[in-house]
């Protein structure tokens, strides 16, 4: 079993497909309860926060692995950098498989060169784990009770859970910034340079103790003021070429805008595409903003500001370091991949772009995704074209228009949640962007509102997006949202979510024929209990008949994620829809890197037998009722659909998709890559049908 999870070549791409600069590996015991907490907060502060979506985030690919099952491959050829970031407790010390695993991680020589180890000490047993990383300096959570002292800190740092979390991700997104600004270098590896931008009027305070906690954390370079300049220096001349090589970081005093040298830092910073952040600082009031600081990532800080608030700003400087140089390589490697003759934006088009380089020269900008709303293009010079990464591959913004979309998806065990909540919650964020922004439609069987561990709301999403692009598409103003929703779940519908969302969604109550429509509060919560056999056979109706009528109409399915055992229907959800689909002949998109039913279906068509899909597990997994309905109702047993499923032909998915590009949907958890294929396959079946 565990020389399986060294295999690097699991799934090959071929040499001209586009890779990621980087990818981050979390991994943790899974016994340390804090480690999914760790592994969240990461991955909503290095990858996206799927909660707020229209957020501008980093967007680096993270995967969890806690050694549950068959889920510890890592994926190395995804990306031209991988992370591995070991969350070390006392449970993975004392761990024989866990030592087992890093060791095989470790001796993968003939890759060595793409693994960046980040070994975290969450205590001082820590570092007893493994001899091979005795000699790696680990990020410690273990020496903040030191600081303290050496600070002066009135907090108490030891016992705030938060500043933890905020160390790790500080620690971790200076190294990666690290690591990416000098990839080119070879073996040269050099500090970041923050060019500290502030005005001697009303701003030194803040900034010095600004360049004492920066320099005592880090190893970076701080340039400040004129006593960096040596004697006899052409005074802008060397600050030109500082903020050619630095993160401009400007302290906004009130009096900061005033100052001409300030403002031509500013100017020039953004002419040369360097990162810039604004700390606020304002007291009292400014006479006069700088329109041209806009556009760019803000914070608020004073010269009262806590310890705590201070080692934010610092967090948040080298998160923008991240974000802006990791945007940069992967907006320039595709574009090299693409052939594009464009400019490359790491920061949204704005109107100061155009009076700056040779951007005039090109009829192309290429920026990162997500794309910008149609009210901040209509500003922008009509005469050239703006894409992004995914909109590029989009010939027009109504690619997708008139076409019906189905999202084949709910949660897959309590055992995997920890894995793939916030990885599933992600991606189906970033469907739900770019089928809306193209002019599709959603449709839907279930909750569209999840109140599960997470707080995933999925109407919030649909909503954010349908505001911030509704614009783009002719066909805005309608119903674009399909939410069919089986019985007895039509009777928790309200009048006043009716009236609501009228405009937004188009409710489609799927009741069988002689079901009652009409059940009291009490009624509705015995059959939701499932407290007899009939309940539970008025559910596998009601879902089979509300599935079969979802899938009729739709023009294509995703499917990702699902139960495979604790379920109210004949079969798994996911299971039953992936075969109606099947048998109705529609266009499958199969996602198997976030676990659940998706990833057993893919196994099968991979001519595997499967170990969750057959009868005795089924029953011990599921209401005690379920036996006497299986035996008694269900028409196909787990074997023949097995036997149905096993050693399926990938052209009978009919996705417009080559065996290469499935067997990547088949494993990817990279939401731009999975968008990528699912559009070019829709694009693809457009062009054949014509």
């Amino acid at each position: 079993m565990i020389e399986h999870i060294y295999n690097v070549n699991m799934i090959e791409r071929s040499e001209n497909m586009y890779k990621n600069p980087l990818q981050v590996y979390i991994l943790w015991h899974k016994e340390f309860k804090e480690g999914v907490e760790l592994a969240s907060y990461l991955f909503k502060k290095l990858n996206r926060d799927p909660d707020n979506i229209n957020y501008i985030d980093i967007g680096i690919p993270i995967h969890f692995r806690n050694m549950i099952h068959d889920e510890q491959d890592i994926q190395y050829n995804n990306s031209e950098k991988t992370a591995i970031v070991i969350l070390i407790d006392d449970n993975m010390v004392v761990d024989k498989k866990w030592e087992d695993y890093i060791t095989g991680i470790i001796n993968t020589q003939d890759i060595q060169s793409k693994i960046l180890l980040y070994p975290v000490a969450i205590n001082d047993n820590s570092f007893h784990f493994h001899e091979e990383l005795k000699g790696k300096n680990y990020i410690r959570l273990t020496d903040i009770e030191q600081w303290e002292s050496v600070f002066k800190c009135t907090e108490n740092l030891k016992e705030n859970i938060e500043f933890k979390r905020e160390l790790l991700l500080s620690e971790l997104s200076h190294e990666f910034a690290c690591e990416l600004y000098n990839c080119q270098d070879g073996d040269k590896r050099e500090p970041l340079k923050l060019f500290l931008s502030h005005t001697k009027a009303d701003g030194v305070q803040v900034t010095k103790r600004l360049k004492r906690y920066i320099e005592a954390f880090s190893k970076s370079k701080t340039f400040f003021d004129a006593n960096d300049i040596e004697i006899g220096q052409e005074f802008w001349g060397i600050i030109e070429k500082n903020i050619k090589k630095s993160f401009l970081v400007i302290i906004h005093s009130d009096k900061y805008t005033n100052s001409a040298w300030c403002r031509k830092e500013v100017l020039y910073a953004k002419k040369e595409n360097r990162p810039v952040m604004v700390i606020n600082s304002i007291e009292k009031e400014e006479m006069r903003s700088f329109p041209y600081m806009a556009n760019i990532r803000t914070i608020r800080l004073v010269e009262k500001s806590s310890f705590i608030e201070f080692y934010h700003v610092i967090t948040e400087i080298y998160r923008e370091a991240l974000r802006h140089e990791y945007n940069d390589l992967k907006i320039r490697g595709f574009k090299n991949k693409e052939n594009m003759i464009a400019k490359t934006l790491v920061n949204k088009p704005e109107l100061l772009d155009f009076h700056n380089g040779n951007i005039k020269d090109y009829d192309k900008i290429l920026y990162p995704d997500p794309p910008l709303s149609q009210e901040e293009l209509d500003l922008l010079d009509k005469n050239k074209l703006y894409h992004t990464p995914l909109t590029y591959y989009v010939t027009n913004k109504k690619a997708l228009k008139s076409k019906k979309i189905c999202f084949s998806i709910s949660e897959a065990s309590e055992e995997q949640k920890d894995l793939k909540f916030y990885a599933l919650k992600d991606i189906m964020c970033e469907l739900i962007r770019y089928i809306l922004y193209f002019g599709g439609s959603i449709y839907y069987g279930g909750a569209l509102k999840y109140n599960n561990k997470g707080n995933f709301n999925l109407l919030k999403a649909i909503i954010d997006v349908l505001e911030t692009y509704k614009k783009t598409n002719e066909n805005s103003k309608d119903i674009r949202v399909y939410n069919f929703i089986a019985y007895p779940l039509t009777e928790e519908i309200s009048v006043n979510d009716k009236a609501k969302y009228k405009n937004l969604i188009k409710f489609q109550e799927c009741i069988p024929n002689g079901y009652p429509t009409k059940l009291d509060s009490s009624e509705i919560e015995d059959i939701k209990q499932v407290k007899s056999l009939e309940h539970l056979q008025k559910w596998s109706v009601s879902l089979t008949e509300m599935r079969k009528k979802l899938i009729s109409e739709i023009d294509l399915v995703i499917i990702m994620g699902g139960k495979v055992t604790g379920y109210k229907g004949k079969y798994p959800g996911v299971l039953e829809e992936f075969l109606i689909a099947s048998d109705m002949k529609k266009p499958i998109y199969l996602l198997g890197g976030f676990g659940g039913a998706a990833k057993e279906i893919i196994r099968m068509i991979k001519g595997n037998d499967s170990n969750v899909f057959e009868e005795e597990k089924q029953f011990n997994g599921n209401n005690h009722f379920y036996r006497e309905l299986y035996e008694k109702d269900i028409y196909m047993k787990y074997h023949e659909i097995c036997k149905k499923i096993k050693g399926k032909a990938y052209s009978l998915f009919n996705n417009g998709l080559t065996t290469e590009e499935n067997d990547i949907l088949f494993s990817s958890e990279d939401a731009q890559e999975i968008i990528e294929l699912i559009i070019k396959g829709i694009q693809s079946l457009g062009k054949s049908s014509m």
